[in-house]
């Protein structure tokens, strides 16, 4: 930035499949502004596909097709010790904690998938200034995809999200090459953002899968660029990351 501080964003997670019983996953996420804010959560999930047994005694077999999941997040959000948070009588506080869930649920059916999501059920107070509270409001999302059989690895989705009076509309497409090695993606969103008067963006994705000892690991890159959101001279938002499984 402007005043030579950087801003961060980091991920980190992996998931355990158990046969018969699920799956459960561990992850962490963090963002914030170099030598004055950070912001932290800790992830415990699970998930699994509707148990066929269940399916079974309630004599409805289309609940076999569908999967659900939960996820803790554990919540931290810190101000670093410095002259201005030393100082300012409008911080109130240098850290806050709390606790979120969500919970998602997804059918497929052939070649859709529809799936909704809602998070932070619990809407936890993250407050740390003595101006305005920080409470997370709860985010209901609603989307679909589409296989197309008749074009190959060829997959468009799209999903809608509320969060108290704000919305967001996605579209995406994917498509893979060279029996599923290389894949791209492309995606534009239009709305009205978390806190901003306007959304409005364009991505672009690609990703390499290889193979690692017991089974296909993947490199992807994805690359966010705001279209009016007022923001000049960015190169946008970059991101890469790595899954590996065995």
């Amino acid at each position: 930035l402007s005043d030579e501080s950087n801003l961060y964003e980091g991920a980190a997670a992996g998931a355990f499949s158990f046969p018969n019983y699920g799956t459960v996953a561990l992850g962490w996420t963090g963002r914030g502004l170099s030598d004055f804010y950070q912001e932290d959560a800790f992830k415990v999930g699970y998930g699994s596909v509707w148990p066929a047994s269940w399916s079974r005694a309630t004599g409805w077999k289309f609940l076999s097709n569908f999967s659900f999941g939960l996820t803790v997040n554990f919540l931290q959000v810190q101000l670093v010790d410095n002259d201005y948070t030393r100082l300012s009588s409008a911080i109130a506080r240098k850290s806050n904690s709390g606790i979120s869930l969500d919970a998602g649920v997804l059918y497929k059916n052939g070649a859709w998938k529809i799936a909704a999501v809602a998070k932070d059920i619990l809407e936890p107070d993250l407050t740390l200034t003595t101006a305005d509270k920080n409470v997370l409001p709860m985010e209901l999302t609603a989307g679909l995809s589409y296989a197309w059989p008749s074009m190959g690895d060829f997959l468009s989705s799209m999903d809608v999200a509320f969060r108290e009076n704000d919305r967001k509309a996605r579209l995406g497409v994917e498509k893979w090459f060279w029996h599923k090695k290389i894949g791209c993606r492309a995606g534009l969103g239009y709305g009205r953002d978390w806190g901003a008067d306007f959304y409005s963006e364009a991505s672009l994705g690609l990703s390499f899968a290889f193979e690692t000892i017991a089974n296909t690991s993947g490199l992807d890159y994805a690359f966010l660029y705001p279209l009016n959101s007022g923001i000049q001279n960015t190169w946008g938002t970059h991101f890469i990351s790595l899954s590996l499984k065995w």
